[in-house]
């Protein structure tokens, strides 16, 4: 079973650290933003689901609008141009559709254009007026995240921030980075039993809804498709009652993935309907597990984070029972596509 990543803690701590620089874009370009796209390919994009949720939520004179790259490259969208801020995300920072949505942004005359990236050397850092980064090989998704939720905030102390207290959430992000990894281990055990009483169904469904989907999303396609080779979907829990419960059987288990924002009765409404007709289910529930440091009224922001933490965890834990190494391709990086 491999452990944690050594630079875990380390990575979370670095993402807070960026928050001067989240406030200096929102300072610099405060009244000039009316719209922010999130722009992103596989985890990139799962990972701004949450900052996406959070701006639209919260604050109104913001539209926000969440595609992967090549949909943003394709659709080239009515609203983008001298008022809109771009928000790409790469790991490598060399996906090719990420780097020409940044070349579409510019040729738009986007207000600003930001990139989060792993390397400030990346040609996605290179290629933007602002670049995140969080130098880690394997801690990607969470600083993606916590780092999205720390410009978001700072647009919103300019722009409105409805309900939520700005300051109050920079302070839960910046706990994070000692609660996440004691979240995960006290989740590590159910982790592992999930992991073994999945593994060896035809197919893997997967719910979340609101600012979670994307842990959902991520887990089927980015790690059990991907990186497991194994058959899952991702359905949003609202969704579900309109196709996909009719999947739920004696024999089919589901996983939900719960979270402590507004939409969470979407997910109890599906558990309740599971556990009478799909009694193997799983659910992994942010609510079960201790967040030291976080207020109880900032869960909401940070159990995201947490879930797709989890999301990544749950991943090693497929690993380990099915013996199928997470660094195994047959096309990605492999041949040409």
């Amino acid at each position: 079973m491999r452990p944690l990543p050594t630079d875990y803690e380390a990575t979370l701590a670095r993402a807070v650290d960026q928050a001067p620089l989240a406030r200096q874009i929102a300072d610099e370009t405060a009244g000039q933003i009316d719209n922010v796209f999130l722009v992103g390919c596989g985890g990139s994009y799962c990972a701004g689901s949450v900052a996406h949720y959070l701006l639209e939520t919260s604050c109104a004179a913001i539209s926000v609008f969440h595609m992967t790259s090549s949909e943003f490259v394709r659709r080239n969208p009515a609203r983008l141009g001298s008022r809109s801020l771009v928000v790409t995300g790469s790991h490598s920072g060399s996906t090719r559709e990420t780097l020409d949505a940044v070349k579409l942004a510019r040729s738009a005359g986007a207000a600003r254009v930001v990139g989060l990236t792993r390397s400030p050397e990346s040609e996605l850092a290179a290629a933007v007026d602002n670049a995140f980064t969080y130098q880690s090989e394997k801690v990607v998704w969470q600083p993606k995240q916590m780092m999205l939720l720390q410009l978001c905030l700072a647009l919103m102390s300019h722009a409105g921030s409805g309900d939520v207290a700005v300051e109050a959430a920079f302070s839960a992000l910046a706990a994070m980075p000692q609660a996440l990894p004691q979240a995960v281990a006290q989740q590590d055990d159910a982790s592992h039993r999930i992991a073994e009483r999945l593994q060896h169904h035809p197919v893997n469904y997967v719910l979340a809804s609101g600012p979670n989907y994307g842990a959902a999303y991520g887990l089927a396609m980015c790690y059990l498709q991907e990186m497991q080779w194994m058959h899952a979907a991702a359905f949003n829990a609202g969704e579900f009652f309109h196709g996909a419960f009719e999947m739920a059987t004696e024999e089919q288990p589901f996983l939900v993935i719960m979270g402590e924002d507004a939409t969470r009765p979407e997910c109890e409404r599906a558990i309740e309907f599971l556990g009478r007709w799909s009694p193997h289910s799983e659910t992994i529930d942010s609510r079960a597990l201790d967040l030291p440091g976080i207020a109880a009224d900032q869960r909401g922001l940070a159990t995201p984070v947490l879930l797709m933490a989890l999301v990544s965890r749950i991943a090693a834990h497929f690993e380990d029972v099915r013996g199928h190494d997470l660094d195994l391709r047959r096309y990605m990086g492999v041949v040409p596509y």
